[in-house]
């Protein structure tokens, strides 16, 4: 391949859509292969006479877990793998920001060509130059709150320690950031390349058919592992401490 033909956008927009979707699979397979797949190392060791958590663990995944339902010894199993589960997502979540950031730059700079306007400029100048609606602009404003809250911060750190926006670093933000974000895309694609691009029929051809993400998601299905770990551990020293 010649390297000079290189598509940066093409690259970085897959990659991103890659990193969504590691994402998702730790909510969506069983959580023994979420963290195995994920490189996490755990032991759980307990002193109850049926031992039980490993095989659990095989068979259930994060959406499946229910508070009620968990035996407070395992309690402090289960919370220690979302604890490590939920750094993963975060993880995920920066990498997805970082790489579609890189996609919406590189498109929107070949399409306007050499500008000394900001990124959001250049993109709200398109939108407007090419008569965008309210609904089409709101797709640009949608997707800023990524910009914003988790790819800004992630490569322009102020310290070192600790993460900015912890509630935004989840699955369900970043995938609506993420679907507003290709919709804008498929709208420069229609104005510069003239095409007729369907935004929810081709964000579902990339997201489903290529990157097995779904394409519509129910925001409450995808629990907040750092508040469902929390319950948990809570409920594994409630019972000793009874």
């Amino acid at each position: 391949m010649d390297l000079a033909h290189f598509d940066i956008a093409h690259y970085t927009g897959h990659k991103a859509l890659d990193e969504l979707a590691k994402a998702y699979r730790i909510y969506s397979i069983p959580i023994a292969r979420a963290l195995a797949e994920n490189c996490v190392q755990v032991t759980s060791m307990d002193f109850k006479e049926d031992h039980d958590i490993e095989l659990l663990a095989e068979r259930t995944t994060v959406q499946q877990l229910e508070l009620d339902q968990v035996d407070p010894i395992n309690a402090f199993h289960w919370g220690g793998y979302l604890t490590a589960l939920r750094k993963k997502e975060a993880e995920c979540c920066i990498n997805t920001a970082i790489f579609f950031q890189s996609m919406m730059e590189s498109t929107i700079n070949d399409a306007i060509g050499k500008s000394k306007k900001n990124f959001h400029d250049k993109w709200e100048g398109f939108l407007s130059q090419h008569e965008a609606t309210v609904q089409e602009k709101g797709f640009f404003e949608t997707y800023l709150k990524l910009y914003r809250k988790v790819r800004k911060p992630s490569v322009h750190p102020k310290t070192r320690i600790g993460i900015v926006n912890i509630e935004e670093h989840r699955f369900p933000f970043v995938h609506d950031c993420l679907m507003n974000g290709w919709f804008c895309f498929v709208f420069l694609l229609n104005k510069t390349k003239q095409y007729d691009l369907d935004y929810a029929e081709n964000w579902k051809e990339m997201s489903e058919d290529i990157h097995r993400i779904p394409s519509v998601i129910h925001e409450p299905d995808f629990v907040d592992m750092s508040i469902l770990s929390g319950e948990l551990y809570k409920k594994h020293l409630d019972h000793f401490n009874k």
